[in-house]
Order: structure tokens, then sequence, then C-alpha cells
């Protein structure tokens, strides 16, 4: 019995204990500052706003490759139909469509139509040029995420020009000049 009263004695203390489950509100704070910290830390590194741009970006490109694609068949399709043998550019987008180069007329965001600005050529030396090379295209879109730039500089755009036949980054400046 002495056994019996001895284990009672020792065990009522540990069966009086209450545990409480859960967390404390000090335990709670420091687990959301870390969380905190670290989604900080891995939007900075991700830089989504970023990433959206650059995306946005290739679009602008794609398009004005495919832009840039129809002007030269609508060029070529110009010197078949033209009765002088002058090939002429189209005006706009919308004359890539009218002539069925292109199935949809591309937009920008916002429903903004890509610019088209028809450059008259310098000869190289600056003087005057002639013949049907000095009447040239230049179709451009201004970029969300500009790779070169600058301080103080123009608005930098993707631009494709007729007399390069290339694509690049340029300041809007640039590919509108009328030097070749």
């Amino acid at each position: 019995m002495k056994i019996k009263s001895t284990l009672k004695n020792f065990s009522s203390p540990i069966s009086n204990l209450s545990f409480q489950k859960g967390f404390t509100l000090i335990e709670l704070l420091i687990v959301i500052g870390i969380m905190g910290i670290l989604s900080t830390v891995v939007l900075a590194a991700i830089n989504p706003i970023k990433k959206i741009n650059q995306a946005k970006d290739a679009n602008i490109k794609v398009q004005i490759n495919q832009i840039a694609g129809a002007m030269r068949a609508a060029y070529t399709s110009s010197i078949i139909q033209s009765a002088t043998g002058t090939p002429t550019w189209p005006a706009d987008v919308k004359a890539l469509v009218t002539s069925k180069e292109l199935q949809a007329e591309p937009l920008l965001p916002g429903d903004k139509h890509y610019d088209v600005v028809a450059l008259t050529m310098l000869a190289p030396g600056g003087g005057a040029c002639t013949g049907d090379d000095c009447k040239q295209i230049a179709v451009y879109a201004p970029l969300n995420d500009p790779t070169a730039v600058e301080e103080g500089t123009s608005l930098h755009v993707w631009c494709w020009r007729s007399v390069s036949g290339k694509s690049a980054e340029l300041k809007k400046s640039e590919c509108e000049s009328t030097t070749p």
C-alpha cells in the first residue's frame, strides 16, 4: 500500500498541470515578420513588372517584324501592279489589311496604332536624293522596358527601317532620320 500512496502523491502534481495548445502572440508575430521579409526578397528578385514589360516588348517586336514583312510584300506588289513601274510603300498599317497583306491590323496595348513614317532620304553626301530609293519608310512603337536607357535622351522605340531592312532599338529621332 505504501507504494500506491507514493505513486499517488508522485503522479498528482503531473496530472494537475494543464498544457496550453497553440502559439503565443510573440511566436506568431516572429513567423509573420520572417515571411514578410522572405516575400519581399523574392519579389525584388523576380521583379514582375519588369517581366511583364519585357513580354509586352517581345510582342511589339514580333508584330513590327510581321508588319515589316507585309510592307516589303506590298512594296514588291506595287512594282508589279504599277503601270509606270514606280514602287510605292503603303501609307499605314491599315493599307496592308486593305491589300490583304495582313489579315488584321496589329494594335499596341490600349488599341493604339503602330507609327508609320514616310522618309525622303538624303544622298550620302547630304544632298538631294534622286531615284526610287529616295522614298523609304519606318515603322516603330515605344518600348515598355528599353535596354539602352540613357539619362536625358529621347524615347526609345523598336524600329524597322526599309532603308536597312532591319529592326533595332533606336531613339525615336534616329528611327525617323532621313540619313541612310
